[in-house]
């Protein structure tokens, strides 16, 4: 949290983007235990991590996302060529080249792979899942630290200010203070609260109880302030939690967190044109 807040002030230096708030990882036409070994795995790791289940919404949703990170599952969907032929047309796609690209397959044949290793340059390789998903995660997680896919953050943070079922309240001195969501992580969270309650915040105050709602779950736990600031018409504070929020509210969080961010990108799909490409040929 501290470090993603850092990054916030950071106005006077030109930095890469993805140096600060790390790079968007998808994984396009994932199998079961991708989605359930890979993609869970490395969100717990609080890396961005993405879905994207059919090849003809990859291109209109990377487009937005330039410098991101996309392992593709070849399996199934296209022939071996055609991932070929759909793999290699994004270094000719100036929006696209920046992409970094790794494949995941378990039947390809050894012929088309070397094809793959020899004629395209896979920043994250070409991976199977025959030598077991946990080395396959493991060489994800080694590339992704090599390209700073964490960035200067520590957590992912969802903006909430958009949200309408989260919501929050503490008590201090006897005085219930409605807490409204700005951001949340797993490491804490940001609301905003009625000017006259500011002050009943301080830096390295601990509150021994605040109460979350996220969706039809409630989460409690104690909060160290981290920072406080007052507005022209409320107040900011920033709580971190304590070692007392456990797995399981932590986990709740982190299922929030990556649905809502989920969502946005299936409402940018279903606002987009398709990718209609024929990659049974090269051009």
């Amino acid at each position: 949290m501290t470090k993603e807040r850092i990054a916030y002030i950071i106005v006077a230096v030109e930095v890469k983007r993805s140096d600060v708030f790390g790079r968007k990882v998808f994984f396009l036409n994932p199998s079961l235990i991708m989605q359930n070994v890979l993609v869970k795995r490395l969100r717990e790791m609080e890396y961005e991590v993405y879905t994207i289940s059919d090849y003809r919404d990859a291109k209109p949703i990377l487009s937005e996302y330039e410098d991101s990170v996309c392992f593709i599952n070849t399996d199934d969907q296209l022939l071996p060529m055609e991932w070929y032929n759909f793999i290699k047309s994004f270094k000719d796609d100036l929006t696209l080249s920046s992409i970094l690209l790794g494949v995941i397959s378990t039947h390809m044949k050894p012929a088309d792979k070397d094809k793959f290793n020899k004629d395209i340059e896979l920043d994250g390789g070409f991976l199977s899942t025959t030598n077991g998903i946990d080395n396959t995660l493991l060489h994800i997680q080694n590339f992704l630290i090599k390209c700073n896919a964490m960035g200067r953050r520590r957590y992912v943070r969802l903006d909430c200010t958009d949200k309408q079922d989260c919501s929050g309240v503490c008590v201090i001195n006897n005085c219930m203070i409605d807490l409204k969501l700005a951001d949340i992580s797993t490491a804490g969270f940001a609301a905003t609260t009625p000017l006259s309650a500011v002050d009943r915040f301080a830096k390295g105050q601990r509150i021994g109880n605040v109460t979350i709602n996220l969706e039809r779950r409630t989460i409690q736990s104690a909060v160290d302030v981290f920072a406080t600031k007052k507005n022209e018409k409320d107040g900011l504070i920033v709580l971190l939690f304590t070692d007392s929020l456990g797995e399981k509210p932590k986990e709740y969080i982190r299922e929030y967190i990556f649905k809502k961010l989920q969502n946005e990108i299936s409402s940018f799909v279903n606002e987009s044109m398709k990718d209609t490409k024929n990659y049974s040929t090269e051009n």
